[in-house]
């Protein structure tokens, strides 16, 4: 007799480890790294690569667009330069994909956000002890020298405050 199971009987682990890989994907998007390891936990091998190749080519899940999207969020949102970026990137298992070329102005920008941030508009721009601040933050946000290099300049010049 075929029909709904029985409320004490285990699901099948294919169907367990797809409920569960929904499950996770509805709470935010992950990587396929991070899923295989989430449902190893609980499922069988066999099963969890089943489930992995049903979500992949159904595009529930697409590395290359978590890494865009986590790109453009963490810089716009978290104001992270290209090299926080990557090493993000990287951590989560997205390492392939961390090494795409960030947009220059994207980057620019962020760089005057997180400037911004950490200075007051009444900073004394003038005082090293400021500057190297500064300069200090921005490279633990991942912003390269020369992008560090402009950012202090346009400090100094008082042009960060204008709206670029």
């Amino acid at each position: 007799m075929t029909g709904p199971e029985p409320p004490g009987k285990p699901p099948e682990p294919l169907q367990g480890a797809r409920a569960a890989a929904y499950r996770l994907l509805a709470r935010r998007d992950r990587s396929e790294i991070e899923l295989r390891q989430r449902l190893a936990l609980k499922f069988p091998p066999a099963a969890v690569a089943a489930v992995l190749a049903d979500l992949v080519r159904d595009g529930y899940v697409d590395d290359e667009r978590l890494a865009r999207r986590l790109s453009e969020i963490w810089a716009a949102q978290r104001n992270f330069g290209p090299m926080r970026i990557r090493h993000e990137l990287k951590r989560r298992g997205l390492a392939p994909l961390a090494d795409a070329a960030p947009d220059p102005e994207a980057v620019q920008a962020a760089a005057v956000r997180a400037a911004r941030r950490c200075l007051s508009a009444r900073a004394d721009v003038a005082d090293p002890r400021t500057v190297r601040r500064l300069a200090g933050y921005l490279e633990r946000r991942g912003f390269s020298g020369a992008t560090i290099r402009a950012i202090v300049r346009l400090t100094r010049q008082g042009e960060l405050w204008s709206d670029p």
